[in-house]
C-alpha cells in the first residue's frame, strides 16, 4: 500500500502550505502558511478557537472591526501566544499581531458579496475556507468585514460568504505574520 506522509523539516523560510504547531498552555493548534508577502509569511489557524464569540455584544458594527470585542479578544490572546513564535511575529498595518482575514481574502467577494480581486490564492480552494471548532463539525467563522449597521461578513460552514448580526456567536480563526530572518 502506498501512503503519503507529512514530514517535519527545519527551515527559516516556510512555503505556502507548510504547517506549524502553536502550543498554548491548555491546547495546541495548527496553523498553515497561506500567503508569502516577500518579507514574511501569513499563517492562518487551521480551525476555530475553542469558543465561539460575538463580534460585539451589542448588535452593532459601530467602529467596524477596529472597535470590535473580537479584536480586543485577539489582542489579549497575543499575550499568551508562545514566546518563541511571538518573537518572530510582526504586526499588521493596524498594529495587531493577530487579526481576522477579510471576506475578500477568504472568498474573493466584497462587502456586497460581488466578485472582486484580492482573494488569497490558498483560499481559492474551498476546502481551505472550511474549518471546525472543538466538539463541533464545520462551523461558521467571522471575518473583519462590515456589511451593514448590524452585520459582519462570515465564512459559512460550506466555505461560502455570508453575513450575520454582530451579536451572534461565530468561530474565531486568527491570522498572524512571521517575518523572515
Amino acid at each position: 500500500m502506498k501512503v503519503i506522509r507529512e514530514i517535519k523539516v527545519k527551515t527559516e523560510k516556510p512555503e505556502v502550505g507548510d504547517r506549524i504547531k502553536i502550543k498554548f498552555p491548555k491546547r495546541n493548534y495548527m496553523a498553515t502558511a497561506i500567503k508569502d508577502e516577500g518579507d514574511g509569511m501569513i499563517f492562518l489557524f487551521d480551525e476555530y478557537l475553542d469558543e465561539a464569540h460575538p463580534m460585539n455584544r451589542e448588535n452593532s458594527t459601530d467602529g467596524g472591526y477596529e472597535a470590535s470585542e473580537v479584536r480586543k479578544f485577539l489582542r489579549a490572546l497575543t499575550d499568551v501566544f508562545p514566546k518563541k513564535l511571538r518573537k518572530r511575529m510582526v504586526p499588521f498595518e493596524n498594529g495587531d499581531m493577530l487579526r481576522l482575514l477579510t471576506i475578500t481574502e477568504f472568498c474573493g467577494v466584497d462587502k456586497d458579496f460581488n466578485s472582486c480581486d484580492g482573494q488569497i490564492e490558498w483560499m481559492k480552494d474551498r476546502r481551505h475556507r472550511i474549518a471546525s471548532r472543538k466538539g463541533k463539525e464545520y462551523e461558521c467563522g467571522w471575518t473583519s468585514t462590515v456589511v451593514s449597521g448590524a452585520y459582519f461578513a462570515y465564512v459559512a460552514w460550506s466555505g461560502d460568504a455570508n453575513c450575520s448580526n454582530a451579536s451572534g456567536a461565530n468561530g474565531v480563526r486568527p491570522a498572524f505574520k512571521i517575518l523572515y530572518p
